[in-house]
């Protein structure tokens, strides 16, 4: 079964936007962090990552750590919410949907 992940943000407004890949997982961790005005490094520090990391994730890692992603997007203000493709998208808003089949696949070891 395909899921749809939405990040809401939590600052101003409420806005859902759909990340289908990892690379669309990076550009709003960027745009977030931009936003607030933070560093790569100050975010880091927040998060307790190297700066390297947070290089990676924002290039669209495919295999950055869960546990860590999600720590990153809580310091950033964002929520995560996962729904199905079916569930109603509230009108005036843009949703967007990662498959995580395909990134777990990505992730794991070719099979011999």
């Amino acid at each position: 079964m395909l899921f749809t992940i939405v990040f809401v943000r939590l600052h101003d407004r409420l806005t859902l936007m759909q990340v289908k890949t990892s690379k669309d997982l990076g550009a709003l961790v960027r745009d977030q962090r931009a936003r607030l005005a933070w560093s790569q490094a100050a975010l880091a520090t927040r998060v307790g990552v190297s700066r390297l990391w947070i290089v990676q994730l924002e290039k669209g890692k495919p295999t950055a750590q869960i546990g860590l992603v999600l720590r990153t997007l809580t310091e950033l203000g964002l929520a995560l919410d996962a729904s199905a493709p079916s569930t109603a998208v509230p009108q005036g808003t843009a949703a967007v949907g990662v498959d995580l089949n395909r990134i777990i696949q990505g992730t794991l070891p070719a099979k011999s």
